[in-house]
């Protein structure tokens, strides 16, 4: 299966994620009212984009405090 317009896997993607930031950017920074339909789109575009990408890397292992202690209330002598 041939990729869109012969371009690598996700070009298409970053194509249009910066196409949709540009204009939103361009707009914004003449000063001219920016849609809110634009803002939406160019939202989902970009989350699309990135959300793509796949998970943030994370450790293996989740830190986890074996030692819990109970709050300190002030008054309360009791151990």
């Amino acid at each position: 299966m041939s990729s869109p317009l012969n371009l690598p896997d996700g070009s298409v993607r970053a194509i249009l994620a910066m196409a949709f930031t540009g204009v939103t950017i361009y707009l914004w920074g003449t000063g001219t009212s920016v849609p809110p339909e634009l803002l939406g789109i160019t939202g989902l575009v970009v989350g699309n984009y990135f959300g793509s990408r796949g998970p943030l890397p994370t450790n293996s292992q989740p830190y986890v405090d074996d030692e819990v202690s109970a709050p300190f209330i002030p008054g309360d002598d009791a151990k």
